[in-house]
């Protein structure tokens, strides 16, 4: 986006909050960012104490995915899509908030779908920003209790990381959907990116899942942190990329 692009969006923004219950997705995304960081604690202590770190990871990319998945998109994705819910529009408008469906009032505007968009791509970018530092302050903290004797593993780690960047990549098509029943697809990859090493682990065990990723443990440490966040910069360029080349954008007011 250019400067001009991203003020636009954030003026879109601001009318939108004026139309719509659900809120203003960068304080979604603050909400969701705590909640994970007391998860990512909680299981942290945990792990301290009984020296099994295993499945830490795991269950932090699920939650950021289910998470940030949600709130980054919650007060833009319904803008004039009267595919949301199964049943009438009427019906779903006046259980959640009489007012959610907007894009036919924000196209009088002098807004166009592709400020839409463009919205939709920048609280793509702030859950994006959000998930890469909790992300890294987890692999930092992992890194700072194996240098204290406590036991990480390292394929698990790796194979998280990949996990995090292909979930992330799926939300950002996800985010940048126009249309509810585009984003089935890439909702359907990045859970399983997301969900894939507890999954393994509950059927098999983690011990199991230890050995086959052993591959990936050059991931691990100082490595993973590297590649998380050079990922989510490269992500995020692809993005600006991907959103500045689509075509046949609408307000889906059908």
């Amino acid at each position: 986006m250019t400067i001009e692009e991203r003020k636009r969006a954030i003026h879109l923004e601001r009318v939108t909050k004026a139309y719509s219950r659900s809120g203003v997705a960068v304080w979604l995304i603050a909400i969701a960012a705590i909640l994970i960081i007391i998860l990512d604690v909680s299981l942290f202590v945990i792990g301290l104490n009984d020296n099994d770190m295993l499945d830490i990871f795991p269950v932090h990319n699920l939650m950021l995915y289910m998470a940030m998945g949600i709130f980054s998109m919650i007060s833009t994705s319904n803008m004039g899509d009267n595919s949301t819910v199964a049943g009438s529009t009427e019906n779903f408008t006046t259980q959640y908030g009489s007012t959610i469906f907007t894009g036919k009032f924000l196209a009088s505007l002098p807004f166009s779908a592709k400020d839409s968009l463009h919205l939709r791509l920048l609280n793509w970018e702030r859950q994006l920003a959000a998930s890469t530092i909790i992300t890294a302050a987890l692999q930092t903290a992992m890194l700072v209790a194996e240098n204290n004797g406590y036991e990480v593993n390292h394929g698990i780690t790796g194979l998280c990381v990949i996990g995090f960047i292909g979930a992330e990549t799926a939300l950002m098509f996800i985010s940048t959907a126009w249309h509810m029943k585009f984003m089935t697809l890439p909702a359907a990859f990045g859970a399983v990116f997301a969900s894939h090493p507890l999954l393994r682990g509950a059927m098999e065990s983690y011990e199991v899942l230890s050995a086959s990723a052993e591959g990936l443990s050059f991931l691990s440490g100082v490595n993973g942190i590297i590649v998380t966040v050079v990922a989510a910069v490269l992500l995020t360029v692809g993005a600006e990329i991907w959103t500045k080349h689509r075509k046949n954008i609408s307000w889906n007011m059908q």
